[in-house]
């Protein structure tokens, strides 16, 4: 059976009532370190599905991919019915085409990653843990390594370059970033009024106690974070300072309010049984960022969209007449409803 790509009609569409964007976009936008999940185990009753250009798409491929567009439709707001299934699925088909379109695009173009960046961006997820100990504790809870990181890192890094490749050099006017400026400010370049706070969350009071103690002792915030990474359900770092807006400091946080700047709070009980600390570290006035400040993130954001745009036009054009020989159809045909049972206590006549 050859497979062609066919636009879904509008009526299909509002199935999902979502946007699906192709794996090559959601690779590259997706964030760095929380997004990386546990490696699948290999299944003994894994099949192919299908093939295209030679390579086999397995199962496996296909439902990774088939989940990815569900848990995106549903972040939307929409509701995934059986119904929905075939149409999913043929979509996860696409992306699992383009998947092997992409690793040829970048292979003809002969793009490459060095490992200064894939070490670059590695350190960057490292940050986002309160330790070292804290980063190897999610490595070895998601039964992943260093270099399992470093490879989804590099596939990662690829993409945008072949995206950047595609795009070419791209330019944004000031009318442009402008008109983006004013339509996000309220919502993205606007500060309330409030407090820059540092917050570490506890499973146990006596964590929490003692890096209380340590911060009175002078210690520096970091390295009690480092200590008492085994205990910690959650924290921020020194460089990862946090706003808590003034109208948000009410019920078990209230006390903030009444802070003075570098002081460090007594330890307060949290929800499911934590327990938690809040450095206050400066008051801070609420205010507009001007647009010429905020102008070097517009740029890069508008300049992100228009490559997206060219890449999703030059690999539409590719897989218009992509052609796949799809092994087990049964896959993309409509769910079929069961009938009514029929009334079996009939009067007779």
């Amino acid at each position: 059976m050859n497979f062609k790509f066919q636009r879904p009609s509008k009526k299909t569409t509002k199935i999902i009532i979502a946007v699906v964007l192709f794996l090559f976009i959601l690779s590259c936008v997706i964030g760095y370190g929380f997004s990386i999940g546990r490696r699948a185990k290999s299944d003994p009753n894994d099949y192919v599905v299908a093939v295209y250009d030679g390579k086999d798409i397995m199962f496996s491929d296909l439902r990774k991919s088939a989940e990815a567009i569900a848990q995106n439709a549903v972040a939307q707001g929409a509701q995934i019915t059986e119904e929905a299934r075939p149409l999913i699925f043929a979509m996860a088909l696409q992306n699992c085409v383009m998947d092997i379109e992409i690793e040829k695009e970048i292979k003809e173009r002969d793009i490459d990653v060095k490992r200064s960046e894939v070490k670059e961006q590695l350190e960057n997820i490292k940050k986002t843990y309160p330790s070292e100990e804290a980063f190897e504790q999610f490595l070895a809870k998601n039964n992943l390594s260093e270099g399992d990181i470093k490879d989804d890192l590099k596939k990662q890094l690829l993409r945008k370059h072949l995206q950047e490749n595609i795009a070419g050099d791209i330019t944004v006017t000031d009318e442009e970033a402008m008109k983006v400026y004013n339509q996000v400010k309220a919502q993205s370049f606007t500060t309330p009024n409030g407090a820059q706070v540092l917050i570490a969350v506890f499973k146990d009071k006596a964590s929490a106690d003692a890096m209380k103690q340590e911060l009175t002792d002078g210690k520096e915030w970091d390295d009690c974070l480092a200590k008492h990474s085994d205990n910690l359900l959650q924290a921020n770092k020194q460089d990862q300072k946090s706003i808590m807006p003034t109208k948000d400091m009410k019920g078990p946080i209230a006390f903030v309010k009444n802070m003075k700047e570098n002081e460090v709070s007594a330890v307060a009980a949290g929800p499911n049984n934590s327990f938690f600390l809040v450095k206050k570290l400066a008051n801070v006035a609420g205010g507009v960022t001007p647009f010429e400040q905020a102008k070097p993130q517009i740029v890069q954001f508008i300049k992100t969209q228009k490559e997206l745009a060219a890449v999703n036009k030059y690999f539409s054009e590719k897989m218009k007449d992509a052609k796949v020989d799809v092994k087990d159809k049964s896959l993309f045909q409509p769910v079929q409803k069961a009938k009514p049972a029929e009334n079996t206590n009939k009067k007779s006549k």
